[in-house]
């Protein structure tokens, strides 16, 4: 069609094409003309399509609000982060001690003295928050969950004799075997003495990182959690990873920080089951400092919206953090965190796995400064991007 002839299509059918467009080359054709300038700028489904998309946030579709309320909702919640203004305090008291917790899908959970389990359901603008709290019939060490799947599962702990390694598969609102998983107890088998665990869920896949005592192996096993298959096995020895290093990117993607030569993110694809990319971290000026330890914090998955949430994270603006501890190899210590977004580390992942080469080293100043913020860390710096 001729621009001539532009102004013959109804703005909802422009609208519709401009919503198909990822939102910087809508704003480019913003530019183009005055017809598509007026009708970019005048739109309430552009501009709350532009809005997501500046906070890194999708509309779970959950909600009958008009879109223009749900723009309104969006700005003032910006508008309450930038300024951490919040409506109420709502505080809640945890008795005892606890070993393990999580934070998925608006529920905080703990693993109080290794059989007592407790769920705070946070409050939203449309639903009140609740607790709940079971006596398991086991002992736990660690567990991850899923609510919105309706899921737990639980690490036990190991008995003295004992280093093979339990995991039971549970739903999250009855702590009883998922119905739906075809293997509610899943059996380990281990040589040495594993310890530091890492439990991650990640949709219809879960994931357990484990560390041996002396830690020059690292351990990965991948699971259906429905049809309890296990689909991913690897133990790497002597790469410096620990468990604590393992992330999930996606159900089919997952990174391990590793701490040779100067750092670096290991990126594996499960449909190859190969490495595929390694991102390094950037190198001390000095050569006396040495990194010694490499883990991640990133949010948990969840593998759709809470009927009560109108917005949800964006996957691919999902943040990982990558802590970095460096060793004076006299004395002294330093320690810099790294954000990186999940789209970039899933683009390395595709990018990465359609090319047929054997170098697959990016060094940092390839990668990092354009897709990554670095900063130096106290040593009194908790940083966890779970909050």
């Amino acid at each position: 069609m001729s621009s001539s002839n532009s102004h013959l299509l109804p703005n909802e059918l422009w609208e519709d094409v401009f919503l198909q467009v990822n939102y910087p080359s809508v704003l480019r054709l913003k530019q183009t003309c005055r017809l598509l300038n007026n009708i970019i700028t005048t739109s309430a489904k552009i501009q709350y399509y532009g809005e997501l998309t500046m906070d890194g946030v999708i509309d779970t579709n959950t909600s009958n609000l008009s879109i223009k309320d749900r723009l309104d909702l969006l700005r003032e919640r910006r508008f309450r982060w930038e300024n951490l203004q919040w409506k109420k305090f709502p505080a809640e008291n945890f008795s005892g001690s606890y070993h393990a917790y999580d934070f998925a899908g608006g529920v905080y959970a703990i693993l109080e003295d290794s059989n007592d389990f407790t769920a705070l359901t946070l409050p939203t603008k449309t639903c009140e928050g609740s607790r709940k709290s079971h006596h398991l019939d086991l002992l736990a060490r660690d567990f991850a969950m899923d609510p919105t799947q309706d899921l737990l599962i639980f690490l036990a702990e190991q008995a003295v004799n004992d280093p093979d390694i339990h995991l039971y598969v549970r739903t999250y609102e009855s702590i009883i075997p998922h119905p739906h998983s075809e293997q509610s107890h899943i059996l380990v088998h281990s040589e040495g003495r594993p310890h530091a665990f890492m439990l991650q869920i990640a949709d219809n896949h879960f994931a357990l990182a484990w560390n041996d005592l002396d830690e020059t192996e690292l351990n990965i096993r991948i699971w259906d959690w429905r049809s309890g298959q296990l689909i991913h096995e690897q133990t790497l020895m002597d790469s410096g990873g620990r468990a604590e290093s393992f992330t999930f990117l996606s159900p089919k993607t997952f990174a391990i920080g590793v701490k040779k030569q100067s750092g670096y993110i290991s990126i594996w694809n499960l449909d190859s089951g190969a490495e595929v990319s390694r991102l390094c971290f950037p190198e001390m000026i000095d050569g006396e400092w040495c990194i010694h330890r490499v883990s991640v914090d990133t949010p948990p998955f969840v593998a759709r919206p809470r009927p009560d949430r109108i917005f949800m994270v964006s996957p691919t603006h999902r943040i990982h953090t990558f802590s970095l501890s460096y060793a004076w190899l006299s004395t002294g210590s330093h320690s810099l965190r790294v954000y990186v977004p999940n789209g970039f580390l899933l683009s390395c992942a595709t990018q990465s796995s359609e090319q047929d080469h054997t170098d697959i080293d990016v060094p940092w100043e390839d990668w990092g400064p354009r897709n990554s913020r670095i900063r130096e860390a106290g040593p009194r710096d908790y940083d966890d991007s779970h909050w």
